[in-house]
């Protein structure tokens, strides 16, 4: 793939954060949108790439470079990359399955929560049902993925800083139900 026809270009030093390979991206390269996660596709070394830019320190962005890109250049960390790249306007939404949807509103709570985790999370969520060939291995995905998912938006809201209350809340009425369930069965 060559450069985008729109592109800005520039050399960056690939570093580590954590066990992730980024780069450094200057404003005038990032384009308009300070301050804000900017979607951008382009070329790291001759290899197309879409991604997503952080905003930083210093009035530059962050772009993680993907494993893919940084091992089949043979480039590591210290290492300089040619870097062209252009805003992606084209949407990076994933259709959900009608049967996820129809479980997600059955469960209560479970789509607030599945709106409540990153984008990137809940493309990961879908693809990971929607890989489920069988309809067995599907229904095995809902039962152990919806709690899963529920108890990441919950730890995230709570990472947040939100939520404690409500969260004491939504216990409270959980156990009210499960509660109320009981009596009915008896």
């Amino acid at each position: 793939m060559t450069k985008p026809a729109t592109s800005r270009s520039f050399a960056a030093r690939i570093y580590k954060v954590g066990i992730n390979r980024c780069v450094d991206v200057p404003a005038e390269a990032a384009g308009p949108g300070r301050g804000r996660y900017l979607p951008v596709r382009g070329v790291a070394g001759g290899l197309p790439f879409r991604g997503t830019l952080l905003p930083g320190m210093n009035q530059m962005y962050r772009l993680y470079l993907h494993s893919r890109i940084w091992k089949k250049l043979g480039i590591d960390s210290g290492d300089i990359v040619e870097v062209a790249l252009e805003l992606d306007d084209e949407p990076r939404e994933v259709a959900m399955p009608e049967e996820l949807a129809a479980a997600l509103a059955e469960h209560r709570g479970a789509f607030a929560a599945f709106r409540a985790v990153t984008p990137t999370l809940q493309r990961e969520f879908i693809l990971w049902f929607g890989a489920a060939k069988s309809s067995a291995t599907r229904e095995r995905r809902l039962r152990i993925g919806i709690p899963r998912l529920m108890e990441r938006a919950r730890r995230s809201k709570l990472r947040r800083g939100l939520g404690q209350q409500q969260d004491k809340r939504e216990r409270q009425q959980d156990k009210r139900g499960t509660t109320q369930k009981k009596r009915r069965s008896r």
